[in-house]
């Protein structure tokens, strides 16, 4: 470096001393601003008249550049065209500033080109992913740091691409015709998130639809992101029904009745719920109680019926076909879908046949009940296996309210081998009638004898009272001790009876119409 500056100083001194015997160098180029792109290649004139054997430097600052035809500067994009023109390739922005072409005199004579590079816009932007996500009523910030030279403007665009917002920033550098760039952001997605809506159909939330029909909830959702739909019913356990905007109930049933709701939900905010109330209209259901209610003069009866139906029904109570009316002893109450009819201090016009009616605009519903001074049926109390071969002591009970006129019991012999059964004949046994009992429940007791060892019979009982003869009993099977083998009570099996309810009554009808011819 310091041959380089030994170098200058000689030519220095030799073109001053010629400069002494010549006339003075005069530039025949003027200075001037130059504006240029980056990446363009750019000459910067310096055009000496009589520059003699004086030395022309180029110099940018501090820095030579050239002396005389000599690079100095290691900067290979530089190089001296023409005489002592300067190019400079591949213009860089650290190229911009102030470039001095300087003639080695006294006079110190310069000519100076000032260079400014122009840059293209270039963009940084944030968020990087370009998609920015925000609640409604919240805030977003998009933003473009933009470089270049001239300093860039920023400006903004809203472009709708279906429901959400794209944010477009466009740099504008105004470099002029021919040289002017624009650069462009990239597109911003801002995904505004929409807490769900629902929109119900029906609107009034109830649906109404005959049984065996149809019937069609719906929950029309909006929201960003697209919420889901699910359906429920609302019940003891919230039974889930399915997913989409609609709910479709086919071959409804009372059943289907009741709060059913959808539950709309995109992670935004709190899920929506929408309830609707289905009705399902169908004719009235009744169900008894009991067919048969016992009863005695001076007591009370009680009769239940339960109705179903929608529209609700109107009840009536009918006996003997006549509708009945509210009097001192004749009191009717509901309460939900019970209805009661209840008959105090029971008269003998109280007996008979009573009729639960009810009535809605879908259809009429009619149950029967029957309101007796009969006895009840005979309940066998007596273990099923006998203490003894031959004998075997049957027990029951008959509720009667007033005494017991009558008892009759009919029994037999299951005749039983591997393949078969045929039973014996029946044999027809009139029970006096007991004390009264001075209570509801007549207890009588009657001993069989002359049984045969190791056998299963079978036994029916009816009771008459002054109103009548009860219903037949139900079969009661009984086992006679026999053999060398004891069996216990858990070890026996009811044999099947091949005799009827139904041929029991008209066994029972044949004997109480011959008999008495023969007595």
């Amino acid at each position: 470096m310091e041959v380089s500056w030994l170098v200058l100083a000689a030519i220095f001194l030799a073109a001053h001393a010629q400069n002494n015997r010549n006339d003075g160098p005069r530039f025949l180029s003027r200075g001037h601003s130059f504006r240029t792109v980056v990446g363009d290649t750019l000459l910067l004139p310096c055009q000496v008249q009589n520059l003699g054997s004086l030395v022309l430097l180029w110099r940018r600052g501090p820095a030579v550049l050239t002396a005389a035809s000599l690079m100095v500067t290691r900067d290979e994009r530089f190089r001296l065209v023409d005489g002592y023109n300067l190019q400079i390739t591949d213009v860089g922005p650290q190229d911009a500033g102030d470039y001095v072409c300087q003639i080695s005199d006294r006079v110190a004579r310069d000519q100076v080109h000032t260079v400014e590079v122009l840059v293209p816009p270039s963009v940084r932007a944030s968020p990087e992913s370009r998609h920015a996500a925000a609640r409604r009523g919240g805030a977003a910030v998009l933003e473009c740091r933009a470089a270049g030279n001239p300093v860039p403007t920023v400006t903004w665009h809203k472009l709708v691409v279906t429901g959400n917002i794209a944010g477009l920033c466009v740099l504008d550098t105004s470099l002029g015709p021919g040289s002017g760039t624009i650069a462009t952001c990239k597109a911003y997605t801002v995904e505004v998130l929409v807490p769900p809506s629902v929109r119900a159909s029906p609107e009034s939330r109830h649906a109404a639809a005959r049984r065996g029909g149809a019937a069609v909830l719906e929950c029309r959702a909006a929201g960003n992101p697209v919420p889901t739909v699910t359906w429920h019913k609302l019940n003891d356990t919230n039974t889930r029904l399915g997913e989409g905007p609609q709910l479709q109930l086919s071959r409804l049933e009372r059943g289907h009745s009741g709060r059913y709701a959808c539950t709309v939900d995109n992670g935004v905010g709190a899920p929506l719920v929408a309830e609707f109330q289905l009705q399902v209209l169908y004719p009235p259901e009744i169900t008894v109680e009991r067919s048969w209610v016992h009863t005695g003069e001076g007591f009370r009866a009680e009769l239940l019926c339960t109705v179903l139906a929608d529209p609700p029904a109107e009840v009536t109570w009918y006996q003997n076909s006549f509708p009945l009316s509210a009097s001192e002893r004749v009191t009717m109450s509901a309460r939900g879908n019970n209805h009661t009819l209840l008959i105090a201090n029971v008269q003998p016009e109280d007996f008979g046949n009573y009729s639960c009616v009810a009535d809605n605009s879908l259809g009429r519903a009619r149950q029967h009940v029957e309101v007796s001074g009969r006895p009840g049926p005979a309940r066998f109390t007596s273990a099923p296996l006998a203490r003894s071969h031959t004998r075997y002591v049957l027990a029951f009970a008959v509720d009667s309210y007033p005494p017991l006129d009558e008892l009759r019991l009919l029994y037999r012999q299951l005749a039983i081998n591997e393949s078969f059964q045929q039973p014996g004949r029946w044999h027809d046994v009139v029970i006096p009638a007991p004390s009264p009992a001075g209570s509801l429940t007549h207890r009588v007791t009657h001993e069989l004898r002359g049984l045969e060892p190791g056998a299963v019979y079978e036994a029916i009982v009816q009771a008459k009272n002054r109103y009548g003869w009860n219903e037949v009993s139900d079969i009661f099977q009984f086992h006679t001790l026999g053999g060398t083998h004891t069996a216990h009570a858990d070890e026996l099996t009811p044999m099947f009876s091949s005799t009827s309810r139904k041929q029991i009554k008209s066994i029972l009808f044949a004997l109480y119409t011959l008999l008495p011819f023969f007595f």
